[in-house]
C-alpha cells in the first residue's frame, strides 16, 4: 500500500472505520486480513540480504571514490579544456549508470539502495556535461546554462522515476524541476510573487495527488509538496512582510490539516514545523507587549482543555 508497507496492518487500521460505519462486519474484516496475509506469504519471494557492515562499507567506499575523484578533477579542471571536461563528464555518467545497472541485477535490497545513489552520481555527470556543452556553444549567462542543466536532470530523473516507488529518482526529478523553474524565472524576469503563487498552487495540487496515493512514493512526494507550499507562501513577504507571514501561516495550517485528515504523520509534523518557524515572526509583527503574548498562551491552553474534555466525553 502507499503509506504503510504492511498491507494487513493497513487493512486492520482502516477496517475498524469500515466496521464502525457498517460497511463490513468484524468477521468479514478478519477474513479479508487473513486472505491478504496468505496471499503475501505465498506470492512474495525472498530477496538476498547482506550484512549492515558490508552495506556500510559499500557506501563509504563509494563516497571515498567520488570525493577523491572530484578532488583530482578539480585540481586540473582549468587545464582540461572543453574536450577534457566532456570526457570527464562522460566517464562519470557511464560509470554511474553502468554501476547502477550492475547493482540492480544483484537483487539485494542493499544493492538496490546503493544503485539509486550511484545513478544520481551518473545524472550529476550528465548535468556537468550538459553545462560544459552549453558554455562551449556560447551560453554566457548562468541562467541559460542552469536551464539546460535543469532540463537534463529533469528528463533523466523523470525517466527513472515514472511515478514508481523510487525516492532517489523522485528527488532527482524535484531538483530538475526546481533548477529549471528558477532558470526560467530569472531569464523571463518573472515577478517573485506571481512565481510564488504558481509554486504554491502546483505544490498544493501535488500534495493532493500524493495524499490520495496517485503520486509515488506518496509520503516523500507529499513532503516535497509541503516544502514547495512553504517556499511559495514566503514569496508573498518580499514586498509586504506582514502579508507574507499571514499567507505562510495559513499555508502551514492547511498543510497540517491535510496531514491530519490523511493520517500521515510526516506531513502533519511538517505542518507543525512550518507553524513553529513562522509563528515567532507573526508574534513580533502583530502582538505587542507581554499581555498579548500571555493572552495567546491562555487561548492555546483553553483550546487544549476544550479538546481534551470532548475526547473524555467521547471515551
Amino acid at each position: 500500500m502507499g503509506f504503510l508497507l504492511d498491507r494487513s496492518r493497513w487493512l486492520t487500521d482502516h477496517g475498524r472505520t469500515w466496521v464502525e460505519a457498517g460497511v463490513l462486519s468484524p468477521e468479514e474484516l478478519d477474513a479479508i486480513v487473513q486472505l491478504e496475509e496468505h496471499r503475501e506469504a505465498t506470492t512474495s519471494t525472498p530477496t538476498p540480504r547482506i550484512a549492515i557492515g558490508v552495506e556500510l562499507t559499500l557506501y563509504l567506499s563509494a563516497v571515498l571514490v567520488a570525493t577523491g575523484s572530484t578532488f583530482v578533477v578539480a585540481r586540473f579542471w582549468d587545464r582540461l579544456g572543453t574536450p577534457g571536461r566532456l570526457a570527464v563528464a562522460a566517464a562519470a555518467t557511464a560509470v554511474g549508470y553502468g554501476a547502477a545497472t550492475f547493482l540492480e541485477r544483484l537483487g539485494a535490497a542493499a544493492f538496490l539502495r546503493l544503485a539509486a545513489a550511484v545513478r544520481m552520481a551518473g545524472t550529476a555527470g550528465a548535468a556537468l556535461g550538459t553545462g560544459v556543452l552549453a558554455a562551449a556553444a556560447g551560453a554566457e549567462a548562468g541562467e541559460t546554462i542552469a536551464l539546460f542543466v535543469g532540463l537534463i536532470v529533469l528528463v533523466l530523473g523523470g525517466l527513472d522515476w515514472r511515478n514508481r516507488e523510487r525516492f532517489a529518482a523522485l528527488l532527482t526529478t524535484v531538483v530538475g524541476v526546481s533548477v529549471t523553474a528558477g532558470a526560467v524565472r530569472a531569464l523571463l524576469d518573472l515577478p517573485t510573487m506571481g512565481t510564488g503563487v504558481i509554486v504554491w498552487v502546483t505544490s498544493a495540487a501535488v500534495l493532493t495527488l500524493a495524499l490520495t496515493e496517485r503520486v509515488h512514493p506518496a509520503v516523500a512526494a507529499a513532503l516535497f509538496a509541503g516544502a514547495g507550499m512553504f517556499v511559495g507562501a514566503t514569496t508573498f513577504g518580499v514586498r509586504e512582510e506582514r502579508l507574507g507571514v499571514v499567507v505562510t501561516l495559513v499555508s502551514a495550517v492547511l498543510l497540517l490539516t491535510a496531514g491530519l485528515a490523511a493520517h500521515v504523520g510526516a506531513v502533519t509534523a511538517m505542518g507543525v514545523l512550518q507553524i513553529a518557524v513562522t509563528l515567532p515572526q507573526a508574534l513580533v509583527l502583530y502582538v505587542h507587549g507581554l499581555g498579548g503574548a500571555l493572552a495567546l498562551v491562555l487561548l492555546g491552553l483553553g483550546a487544549m482543555v476544550v479538546v481534551a474534555a470532548r475526547l473524555v466525553r467521547r471515551g
